[in-house]
């Protein structure tokens, strides 16, 4: 976790890579900035599958602080890994259904069913998942502008 951090944090900030990221340096002194933080929580969210909230770049100041929170809080390994492995197979046995294949809309409606059963198994995560599903653009930008004490 904490070398996918990393690499999404240099991909946002456009570094050279992963290795340009000192993990003990707060994201603001990286050079993260309103747009960039709310673009680093969008790929954590599409890396790990998980609604964060629009304030876990703040709530976790460094590389090292959000990696850890990801392992400990939000993806426990013992749980997590078989679940991973899983999606590794599901993901092979998709990369072989035919784009023309007259099941793919049942799959997709399938697919995405259980991604929004997931995402409601708990109330803090829904009621999250909700809020941020509603927010404007301009909300997101607020909340990291007062995040930030801009």
């Amino acid at each position: 976790m904490h070398d996918l951090v990393r690499a999404q944090c240099a991909q946002v900030l456009r570094l050279s890579g992963p290795e340009a990221v000192d993990p003990g340096r707060s994201f603001l002194e990286l050079g993260l900035t309103s747009v960039t933080a709310l673009e680093l929580r969008n790929q954590m969210s599409a890396a790990t599958g998980l609604a964060l909230a629009a304030s876990v770049i703040f709530d976790y100041p460094t590389p090292t602080a959000l990696a850890d929170y990801l392992c400990a809080n939000v993806v426990p390994a013992e749980t997590a890994l078989p679940v991973l492995d899983g999606l590794d197979r599901l993901a092979d046995l998709l990369s072989a259904v035919d784009g023309e294949s007259d099941r793919r809309p049942e799959i997709i409606t399938r697919l995405e069913g259980l991604i929004a059963d997931f995402r409601s198994r708990t109330e803090e995560n829904a009621t999250a998942y909700r809020k941020l599903s509603a927010a404007s653009d301009e909300e997101m930008f607020d909340l990291i502008d007062r995040e930030l004490g801009i």
